[in-house]
């Protein structure tokens, strides 16, 4: 018996144990703590997405166990990594850390910069704007430009549910070609595709069609709401 009890004490894996909490604003301060399945590590997490014209704004923020390949996919560390772009008629922000000691996702959670850069991209003024020749400030760290992002706003899908009964009657699933600012690590990222960046102002006039697939890091949100 002794024999059996030693072995299932080395043959057990290790797991963390996270902070976990979900708000809508705010650090979503928290001393609960929940122990996170194998292979996971602790994350901390925000997304702000603000679509101009339908009064549509919303911020998620998040403490939780993450699959560590999620955090390995969007080059996320301890200190964590953010995501930006304003493609005219919608914004972006995502900020990702992770880590892996016990409940370790205690760090600050940074809010928008929305400092402008100096910057300017060319964007679209609407979701019927073809000829897309208006000019946007970047802010923060959105120092590239995009050249015909495809916005598909239902992708935010079960991350922005608020978004969904809004837009869904208004914008095809296929909306027309956007541009404009966006940081250097989605354009660094290989995991997102198709995403054609360019450095300099107004950089970005070509009529290339590309594709912008934000799909990634919400998807890494909504896992992490999943273990709340």
């Amino acid at each position: 018996l002794l024999g059996l009890y030693l072995f299932s004490l080395l043959g057990s894996v290790y797991t963390l144990k996270c902070l976990q909490c979900l708000r809508g604003s705010g650090q979503c301060s928290t001393t609960e703590s929940a122990e996170c399945d194998t292979n996971f590590v602790c994350a901390t997490l925000r997304t702000s997405i603000d679509v101009s014209g339908f009064s549509v704004a919303t911020t998620t923020v998040s403490r939780a166990c993450l699959e560590q390949s999620f955090c390995s996919q969007l080059n996320a560390t301890e200190k964590g990594i953010s995501y930006s772009t304003n493609v005219g008629v919608a914004t972006f922000f995502g900020f990702l850390a992770c880590c892996n000691k016990d409940n370790c996702n205690d760090i600050n959670i940074p809010d928008p910069d929305n400092t402008p850069n100096g910057l300017k991209c060319y964007t679209c003024n609407s979701m019927l704007d073809t000829v897309c020749n208006t000019t946007v400030s970047c802010v923060g760290n959105q120092n590239r430009c995009v050249n015909n992002t495809n916005l598909d706003l239902p992708i935010f899908g079960t991350v922005v549910n608020p978004l969904i009964p809004v837009i869904s009657p208004l914008v095809p699933v296929a909306s027309p070609p956007e541009k404009g600012c966006i940081s250097k690590s989605f354009c660094d990222s290989t995991q997102v595709t198709n995403i054609n960046c360019c450095t300099g102002y107004l950089c970005n006039g070509s009529k290339d069609l590309l594709r912008l697939d934000l799909s990634l890091l919400l998807m890494a949100l909504t896992a992490t709401m999943l273990q709340l």
